[in-house]
């Protein structure tokens, strides 16, 4: 059994978004789950039952991966029997032996994988999304097709986009074969003779936040299972009720019309305003970290309240040059694999002199809110004249709301 794969990273500004709102205390499952909150598409009147089941077991091993595994991925060891070359399988109840091409080393690489994976966001069902999933279901599985392109030479992009506006970044899984939900996820998490296991890096992206999931029949493998994942989605020709649900925080990354432009150069200080591979949000955030630096003192007259931890040290401070946001630096800062250094030298070279980074998470509803928090803990390393270049990523946060992360270096060149 095969299972494809494609991940797309926008180049698109980010036109919409939705806020998660914190784990509330619910009562938990026969495993611990709590399915309160995870089973976020159950009331939903358009999906099958194993649709939602899908929706579901991807939230669960978002949340918890180490759980998962130890409870769903782990006991599959024991059902491979020694057919073939010892790469067959056979579940509990079913009919027949699977043969898998790298047999019990992939489930054991899996498990190992998720034990140490952090937690990602919980995703949110798109009206829209499911509409894209289904029409690829429909197509593809009619005519036996297998992969990404419809047989209208249809995209993943062009899918999603037929419904709604998807931002940040974008990605499709296929599973083929599988008509149960956890099996489904399963399999897609254990990648089996997919070297890069790009399945199980859309399963537990922590850029994606929404979902579309759709099943069907396939002439040739029986069913089929397209998951259409974004960053952010807004459906069109919903209910006013969805339409309203999904709109509800778009100002939060949309780019925010300065009321205070009167007080300040910005044809100088929005330097990220064409910038398109960043959100909205991200690029009010360089606005205003260009006029706190170019003008500390009126930033704190204008903005901070006498009481802010950082408000007599503004007064006191004096303008250093803007910093150059580095795409190099906005890619590191939402890479987890490896140390700083590891990170920022992937994306680009640093050559000499410090780097450091920093992380603040808050309910924020701009890029102003953002450094006014940022400059409770760090505003020497915001107003470091050493510092030069900066790349910062905004993402959402299943408690907080938004999580930024900061990377501030001397000296830095990205990578074409």
């Amino acid at each position: 059994m095969r299972t494809f794969m494609t991940k797309s990273r926008s180049s698109a500004m980010l036109v919409a978004g939705f806020l998660l709102s914190a784990f509330t205390a619910h009562a938990l499952d026969a495993d611990g789950w709590d399915i309160d909150a995870l089973d976020t598409a159950r009331q939903v009147n358009y999906l099958t039952r194993v649709e939602k089941d899908v929706i579901l077991e991807l939230n669960k091993v978002r949340t918890n991966p180490a759980k998962y595994a130890e409870l769903y991925i782990k006991p599959r060891l024991a059902w491979f029997n020694g057919t073939g070359d010892g790469n067959g399988y056979k579940a509990p109840g079913q009919s027949g032996t699977i043969v898998t091409v790298e047999g019990p080393a992939a489930v054991q690489e899996c498990i190992a994988d998720l034990s140490t994976r952090e937690s990602a966001q919980i995703l949110v069902l798109r009206e829209g999304l499911f509409k894209a999933a289904r029409d690829h279901t429909r197509d593809t599985g009619a005519k036996g097709i297998v992969g990404h392109t419809g047989s209208d030479s249809s995209t993943i992009s062009g899918r999603m986009n037929r419904y709604g506006q998807w931002g940040g970044t974008m990605g499709e899984n296929i599973s083929y074969g599988a008509s149960d939900g956890r099996e489904i996820v399963i399999q897609l998490l254990i990648d089996d003779n997919v070297p890069n296991r790009g399945h199980r890096t859309n399963n537990m992206d922590k850029s994606f936040g929404c979902m579309g999931v759709s099943i069907g029949s396939h002439t040739r493998y029986e069913t089929m299972c397209v998951i259409d994942f974004a960053g952010q989605y807004i459906s069109t020709n919903n209910t006013a009720e969805q339409q309203e649900e999904e709109k509800r925080v778009t100002a939060r990354f949309e780019v925010r019309n300065d009321p205070d432009a009167k007080n300040w150069d910005i044809g100088k200080l929005d330097t990220a305003k064409d910038m398109s591979w960043l959100t909205g949000i991200e690029k009010d955030l360089m606005l205003e970290l260009n006029k706190f630096r170019s003008d500390p003192q009126k930033y704190a007259r204008l903005y901070l309240n006498p009481n802010h931890a950082a408000y007599r040290a503004l007064l006191l401070a004096s303008p250093v040059a803007l910093l150059s946001l580095e795409r190099g630096l906005c890619l590191a800062s939402t890479d987890n694999n490896g140390g700083l250094g590891d990170r920022i030298k992937r994306y680009g070279v640093w050559r000499s002199g410090s780097v450091s980074s920093s992380a603040i998470s808050g309910p924020y509803q701009n890029g102003r809110e953002i450094v006014m928090d940022l400059l409770v803990s760090y505003s020497e390393r915001v107003l470091d004249s050493g510092n030069k270049h900066i790349g910062f990523s905004v993402r959402f946060h299943n408690e907080y709301g938004l999580r930024c992360n900061f990377i501030f270096a001397a000296t830095y060149t990205s990578n074409p």
